[in-house]
């Protein structure tokens, strides 16, 4: 193992050398991988030697503990699942997320598999969600972990009369979402043939009328919107977590720091380097930030004509950054919190004239706590429903919550370090 060797760095790396100044560390490796680089001590060398000018060159010596555990952290954490990924990707192409890959393009297998489990008679049961959520996955190269978490989060196939979906899809979502389906995926889950004539528009119309008896068009759509939010931040989890449930405008706006609820004019590396530090916010645990006291939000989505006086009412606790005093926005959505709130909903109804409004409700006060969040499901599958763990069959394994974002990059989910905002 060499530990801040010499190395030379040829002007031909002053992009590398620039994203590892920016940050951008996981893009630093790809970009010295793709200059023929692929020796793995070499690689976090060029990371460590970049943090660490004062060392320059040489060797680290026995004492130097803490700068031998970053640099074994470097490696094993950043440049090892780069190399990794970096093989895959040789071995099998990959395109990147928001795109389907070659062999769903051309219509093969996995749109065969989307195709055969599109019909109307395909019950809303767990098994049946979990393989046409697998099939949808593999069409657009993304672990199919990350939609079945969203699929059981959202309330799942208990939910499949709802007038939203197995996943949430509501209908204003669904008019931007079912026309921006590819027309291959549209024609599958309609189970139509591949080479059908009817127009785009009218694929779009069909998809909304059957998506209401059809378990396979919800969560094509689901996964669509899902998508959708991957590619606009990158990749980064949490970032489309937070669009997924409150909106692309409140992820841009943890991305920009407040800013805008648009995404800014930005390069790439500098957009890439806001998705990270806003992840790495999101990503915190609950004892690293402030939960305020809870609040009841009126959410006329929820309604779907049932009466009663708490319908349509829901917790929301506000979460701050204790360092930068910045809200985290759907915090709750993706971690269990637990902070005080009145026992009961405000005495007037939920409807499109409180929709969206927030307001302390009444009774006494309630100290429980919200129940897991999403990133918590997806961390430690323990914590899905007892019925998706049991037709997941042992097949998802717990991911490391260390406090590091994860994005999807090449087909996988990646561990990215933390970039402080």
């Amino acid at each position: 193992m060499s530990i801040g060797l010499e190395l030379e760095f040829p002007s031909t790396f002053t992009p590398v050398r620039n994203a590892v100044r920016r940050g951008l560390d996981g893009i630093a490796i790809q970009l010295a991988i793709r200059r023929g680089i692929t020796d793995e001590n070499r690689l976090t060398d060029i990371l460590f030697r970049e943090r660490h000018k004062e060392i320059g060159g040489r060797r680290l010596r026995p004492n130097e503990r803490g700068l031998i555990r970053e640099w074994v952290t470097i490696r094993s954490g950043i440049v090892r699942p780069a190399l990794a990924a970096a093989r895959a990707a040789a071995a099998q192409p990959t395109t990147p997320v928001g795109s389907p890959p070659p062999a769903a393009a051309a219509g093969l297998g996995v749109l065969d598999g989307i195709r055969a489990l599109s019909g109307r008679e395909v019950a809303p049961t767990e098994t049946n969600a979990l393989r046409i959520v697998k099939a949808v996955a593999a069409y657009w190269a993304i672990p199919w972990c990350v939609p079945y978490t969203i699929l059981e989060h959202e309330g799942g196939v208990g939910l499949f009369r709802h007038h939203d979906g197995v996943m949430q899809t509501i209908k204003a979502a669904r008019e931007t979402v079912l026309p921006r389906i590819p027309r291959d995926l549209k024609l599958a889950a309609l189970g139509l043939r591949a080479g059908d004539a009817t127009s785009d528009d009218q694929l779009a119309r069909t998809l909304e009328v059957e998506f209401h008896r059809r378990l396979g068009v919800q969560i094509v759509a689901g996964t669509q919107e899902l998508v959708t939010s991957l590619r606009a931040f990158n990749g980064y989890v949490a970032l489309a977590f937070v669009a997924y449930n409150a909106g692309t405008g409140s992820a841009n706006l943890m991305a920009t720091r407040g800013k805008g609820r648009r995404r800014p004019s930005a390069t790439p590396e500098e957009w890439e380097r806001m998705c990270r530090a806003a992840a790495t916010l999101l990503h915190q645990p609950v004892s690293a930030v402030t939960v305020l006291t809870g609040q009841w939000q009126c959410d006329a989505n929820l309604l779907d004509g049932r009466p009663g006086p708490k319908a349509g009412w829901h917790k929301r606790y506000g979460v701050v950054d204790r360092t930068t005093k910045r809200s985290l926005i759907a915090y709750q959505y993706l971690r269990k919190v637990s902070s005080k709130i009145r026992r009961s909903p405000p005495a007037i109804a939920c409807d499109a004239s409180t929709h969206m409004k927030r307001f302390d409700g009444t009774g006494d006060w309630s100290y429980e706590p919200s129940r897991p969040g999403a990133l918590d499901k997806l961390f430690d599958p323990g914590k899905l429903g007892r019925s998706y763990q049991k037709a997941a069959a042992g097949e998802l394994s717990p991911i490391p919550d260390d406090g590091s974002p994860w994005k999807i990059a090449g087909g996988r989910l990646t561990k990215v370090p933390p970039l402080a905002p």
